[in-house]
């Protein structure tokens, strides 16, 4: 075969509904971790290489949550994460960074970076510091990595 093969590039993007049935609310973060994240790298990625043409299609839940987040939803973490009053939490916002923040594949991500595994660490003291740089320095890793998938069992419960 000679000549060009023409390719298409169809880039499908979806994800569930994230919201409580009744109330609402953002019970996972997914979404708003794939916008800061892949799709934006997507894009990017075709600035690269302006003579690639390529589709991108979303389902009608990724966009309706999309619009929220841009209209300024929010969900736990970020709640728990940006919080203003330093260290005041809550034992189940404690236990909510423990579960969210660390699910992720130990070996391939906590134990790699040393800030990640430091952040495990001050939490299994008996008695964490949980100052507000604390919480973004957690939520931002956690946000680099989250990809990864997770060891069942590896985090705390």
């Amino acid at each position: 075969m000679k000549g060009k093969l023409p390719v298409a590039i169809i880039w499908h993007m979806h994800q569930p509904y994230y919201r409580h049935p009744q109330t609402s609310e953002f019970v996972l973060p997914w979404v708003r971790l794939h916008a800061s994240k892949d799709y934006l790298h997507m894009a990017r990625l075709l600035q690269e290489f302006p003579r690639v043409k390529a589709n991108f299609t979303m389902v009608p839940s990724l966009r309706d949550q999309l619009e929220d987040y841009a209209r300024g939803a929010d969900d736990e973490d970020t709640r728990v994460t940006m919080r203003t009053v330093d260290g005041d939490l809550t034992a189940e916002e404690k236990q909510h960074m423990l579960r969210r923040f660390f699910s992720i594949h130990h070996g391939n991500v906590i134990h790699r970076h040393e800030e990640y595994r430091r952040l495990l660490v001050d939490l299994l003291l008996p008695k964490p510091i949980f100052p507000l740089t604390f919480r973004l320095m957690l939520r931002q890793l956690f946000a680099a990595h989250y990809p990864e998938p997770a060891t069942p069992g590896a985090y705390i419960s």
